[in-house]
């Protein structure tokens, strides 16, 4: 079957794709996209990566269009999507705000948890997933959670990075985590290797810490905001 052009010049292939890609400009990644739908990553990236080799078909349409919200045949149409549209926070999470809060402040939480007042925080922010009740925001100092590998993951100097407490911690974590005799806190990698954890930076240039006795992990990362 030959492929089916609009007035617009596309196929619905053209058409999916470029609707595909707008709705995933409103999750901070592909991967992020990815779980939205249910798919695996590199499955995302085959039918709408940055060269695909698969199209669009009408089964795939249709899920997307379901795990976004959209209406059936949503996909085969052209719209005017920006893709610069925030991200809707579920009705259940609009008035849930978390503090942004110093390194210093963050490592005295470690040692007795307590919820914080609204006087003592720098600022009050929207939380966009759902997190326990001790949940907070740092900003990220320093480049030691920074790649050097273009597309990966990575966390540069004043990042913004959502803690939740109340979770706990999968080989592959990211971490905030209080060294012994500190009054900060760490953000890092949690890692396990021969019966040993480790705490292991992003940037090679820095080293991997042990965690020993006295060393604890104060939350994992739920999600982080970079400002352009």
């Amino acid at each position: 079957m030959g492929s089916i052009f609009f007035n617009s010049g596309m196929d619905i292939y053209e058409i999916r794709l470029k609707n595909a890609r707008a709705l995933a400009c409103q999750s901070d990644s592909l991967a992020q996209f990815a779980e939205k739908i249910d798919r695996a990553p590199t499955q995302v990236s085959r039918f709408m990566g940055k060269n695909p080799t698969k199209n669009i078909g009408p089964s795939i349409a249709r899920h997307i269009e379901e795990a976004c919200g959209k209406a059936r045949g949503w996909m085969d149409s052209l719209h005017e999507i920006s893709n610069v549209e925030p991200i809707t926070i579920p009705a259940m999470m609009q008035n849930r705000l978390i503090p942004l809060i110093s390194h210093v402040q963050a490592g005295a939480f470690c040692e007795a948890i307590d919820n914080f007042q609204p006087g003592d925080a720098e600022e009050w922010l929207p939380c966009p997933v759902k997190v326990g009740k001790h949940a907070y925001a740092l900003r990220v100092k320093g480049d030691s959670m920074t790649s050097p590998i273009a597309g990966q993951l990575s966390y540069p100097e004043g990042s913004l990075i959502y803690i939740d407490p109340d979770r706990e911690p999968d080989i592959g974590s990211r971490v905030i985590a209080k060294l012994i005799d500190s009054n900060e806190v760490t953000f890092k990698v949690y890692t396990e290797d021969g019966g040993k954890k480790y705490l292991k930076p992003i940037n090679p240039q820095y080293p991997t810490i042990e965690l020993t006795e006295g060393t604890h992990i104060c939350g994992v990362i739920v999600g982080s905001f970079r400002a352009e």
